[in-house]
């Protein structure tokens, strides 16, 4: 009938389990339960708390007990009868009043009886942190006991201190799980008690606050957690995850409600997947308001089968790990690659409107934050893309249409097919890569500023650049061995920059305005063709320092003014017309012909060559 029971020593303790206080007989379960102070678990009632020291095991032995308040500091509760003999009406039933605490140990305090009672509303499991990895397991059935009376919105069982708990049972307790403070770990599918029975259904549901975390622990089985809706509302503890994947490959399978910026992390070598079915739609990430930040990280790999909501107003990925979005994007969401890869196959792509898609954070080595298309037309048509230093945009030979590109980084089309331009003045000093049937097309009305060699290491693009709209203007030297094509209506600008293509095509119907600035730039193609409705406008040429070549020019005959399509050629308007254009034969140069003026100069300048090599010659021989 004592009020405090004692279990092992405070100080200076013995083996684990050498201090055993015992219900019963040693050969049998007792006869009787509540044989511990003044107790009643009929009625939810007691009067006596215990505490076990690391040394101590309170053996209930297939009986049954009530306490107010249990105390832990490593030590074991639980029951030597179901070491050989199954769950039966005799076997252990621990009903706790109050609460169950647990000092700061080197030990990992252990319940394992039958059956774990909750005998109050808001049960606290408050742990503290001490240096074990797990600072209490809990592999007894939690239910709730006759003093439960909450809703099931209501909190049921409350974690609390810095420490580390784990429930590893098929645990049928009802209510929320309020995770306050420190790590639960859970290891079965069940062991967050009884889930809604729908996705989206807060009852019965788990809340974790900001900077706690809850783990999930597939290490003894791959688990997966049914229609258990979750509310994240921070980054968790360190910053490693409100929810954390710690081992096994597990899949979450309830709504995941975003109370505030949160954070999803899948530790190295583990895999979490949200959904059951890609593109189903069954479950939902989404933000209690708009404009919420989901962060999702870690070295594992994380496959969101779900529908991400419109109250996702920023996507962050980082960790070295792969996020794969399979579901379907309802977010108006900025995307944000720092580290690691995001994989799009989704059955409708970021495609909402006004998005912006961000590659890398310049902190990384090259290509270390990627954006993997898995399908095409994953990203909306008006999103702005820009790449830092270490992003990749891995189009994976699919075919894909975006607002604007900026940045440095990598562009990767293998075969496939990459529209980027809209109104809007961009800038590009990264490199490109692509097989001869990959397509980059400059589309818009704005100006893609080309400050790099796109062909540089591990840049190797050899297909086909299209300028359909607005300006490509060149800052740096650039060659591409496939085809070029420049559509009517459009801006070509070489800016000190030479520019070797080998098949370049001006095509279309209307005027095409080729800019020589700077102080000298040229162009040098192998194989040129100007389409019969093409007028090329040719500005800021400079006679001597800026120079165009062409080895071949379809329908061209050289040495010949005044005839297509060398008059479809006009520099310096009206400087020259058309008929001035001429493709000279011991050059390949496309130049004007020389103004009389400068057939003048060309004169005098002869004529004063001559006379001084004829005083030269003169002055030899005297």
């Amino acid at each position: 009938s004592s009020s405090s029971v004692t279990v092992g020593n405070a100080s200076s303790p013995g083996a684990a389990n050498s201090v055993v206080l015992q219900m019963g007989q040693a050969a049998s379960p007792p006869s009787v339960s509540n044989m511990i102070g003044n107790s009643n678990t009929a009625t939810g009632t007691a009067s006596t708390s215990m505490t076990v020291y690391s040394d101590g095991f309170f053996d209930l032995n297939g009986g049954s007990n009530a306490l107010v308040n249990l105390t832990l500091e490593g030590g074991h509760v639980g029951d030597s009868y179901l070491n050989t003999n199954p769950p039966t009406s005799h076997s252990s039933a621990l009903g706790i009043t109050g609460s169950i605490t647990t000092n700061a140990s080197a030990s990992t305090a252990v319940i394992d009886n039958w059956k774990l009672g909750m005998s109050s509303n808001a049960f606290a499991l408050n742990v503290a942190d001490g240096t074990a990895t797990t600072d209490l397991r809990i592999d007894s059935v939690v239910v709730n006991d006759v003093g439960f009376t909450n809703s099931n919105t209501a909190t049921s069982l409350a974690k609390t201190g810095a420490g580390t708990a784990a429930l590893t049972g098929a645990n049928t307790y009802q209510g929320v799980t309020d995770i306050q403070a420190g790590t639960l770990v859970i290891r079965h599918n069940s062991a967050l008690g009884q889930s809604g029975t729908y996705s989206g259904d807060l009852n019965n549901g788990t809340v974790v606050a900001a900077n706690a975390q809850l783990q999930l622990d597939g290490s003894s089985g791959n688990l997966t957690v049914a229609s258990e809706t979750l509310t994240l509302n921070g980054n968790g503890t360190s910053t490693t995850g409100e929810l954390r994947n710690v081992s096994g490959s597990n899949a979450y399978n309830g709504f995941v409600s975003l109370g505030g910026d949160s954070r999803i992390n899948a530790d190295t070598g583990t895999t979490l997947a949200f959904g059951a079915t890609p593109g189903s739609g069954a479950t939902l990430i989404n933000g209690t308001a708009a404009g919420r930040t989901l962060t999702i990280g870690g070295g594992g790999d994380i496959t969101v089968n779900a529908v991400i909501g419109s109250n996702i107003g920023t996507l962050v990925k980082d960790g070295t790990g792969t996020l794969t979005l399979a579901g379907q994007y309802a977010a108006n969401a900025a995307t944000n690659i720092k580290d690691g890869t995001l994989a799009l196959n989704m059955t409708n792509g970021l495609t909402a409107a006004g998005a912006t898609v961000i590659i890398g954070d310049g902190t990384g080595a090259g290509s270390s934050a990627t954006l993997l298309l898995s399908q095409s037309n994953q990203i909306a048509d008006t999103a702005a893309v820009s790449l830092g230093t270490d992003g990749l945009l891995n189009v994976n030979s699919q075919s894909e249409t975006i607002g604007s590109i900026a940045g440095t980084g990598r562009i990767l089309l293998g075969t496939g097919q990459l529209i980027a331009g809209d109104s809007t003045n961009t800038a590009f000093a990264g490199t490109l890569a692509g097989a001869s049937s990959g397509i980059f097309t400059k589309a818009g009305s704005g100006t893609l500023t080309i400050n790099s060699d796109l062909n540089a290491s591990p840049g190797d693009f050899a297909g086909t650049l299209n300028l359909n709209g607005g300006e490509l203007a060149f800052n740096v030297d650039n060659a591409f061995t496939g085809t070029v094509n420049i559509s009517a209506g459009t801006k070509l600008t070489l800016a000190d920059a030479d520019l070797t293509i080998a098949n370049l095509n001006f095509t279309g119907t209307g005027s095409i305005d080729l800019y020589f600035n700077g102080t000298a730039s040229s162009l040098n193609v192998t194989n040129l063709s100007i389409a019969a409705g093409i007028t090329l406008n040719i500005w800021n040429w400079q006679d001597a320092t800026d120079y165009f070549f062409a080895t071949n020019w379809t329908g061209a005959v050289q040495d010949l003014t005044g005839s297509a399509p060398m008059n479809q050629v006009i520099f310096n308007s009206p400087t020259w017309v058309g008929n001035d254009t001429k493709w000279q034969g011991y050059d390949d140069q496309i130049t004007p012909v020389p103004e009389p003026s400068t057939y003048g100069a060309l004169l005098l300048g002869t004529m004063a060559a001559m006379l001084g090599w004829r005083r030269w010659r003169q002055a030899k021989h005297k």
